[in-house]
């Protein structure tokens, strides 16, 4: 089971720094953070990845670790994004609208993305550290 959940990992991985490149993309360099925490989320998810599939159990605690941890990040910036998106509708800035509305739906895909990688990964725990030993 460990191999799925290490390549369940890799993909989390490289979501991650597809979001954070696509950030830039379409926000300009103001979204450098997101490329920053996208880019190092993201190397630690492929590191756990990698080495769990090396049959490393530390590799699983980290990729828990790191999923519980951006779920909570992403669950509070995307509520923060929505609460600031809400004001701007209100002063009708198509501008700012346009680009707070990108970064809400970034931000929302990511908690979802993180989320998901969080249940599967409390869901096979057992499993997979009864079968690395």
């Amino acid at each position: 089971m460990h191999p799925h959940l290490s390549y369940l990992y890799a993909f989390f991985g490289l979501f991650l720094i597809g979001c954070g490149i696509i950030s830039v993309l379409f926000l300009g360099w103001k979204a450098k953070t997101a490329l920053v925490s996208g880019g190092t989320f993201g190397l630690l998810a492929l590191i756990a990845g990698h080495f769990l599939n090396q049959a490393q159990s530390w590799a699983l605690y980290l990729g828990v670790a790191e999923a519980a941890l951006l779920t909570g990040i992403f669950a509070w910036r995307a509520s923060a994004a929505f609460l600031t998106l809400t004001k701007l509708l209100q002063n009708k800035d198509a501008v700012a609208i346009r680009q707070k509305s990108i970064a809400f739906i970034i931000i929302a895909t990511m908690f979802l993305m993180a989320l998901f990688v969080l249940a599967l990964s409390a869901m096979f725990l057992k499993g997979v550290l009864t079968e690395i030993g």
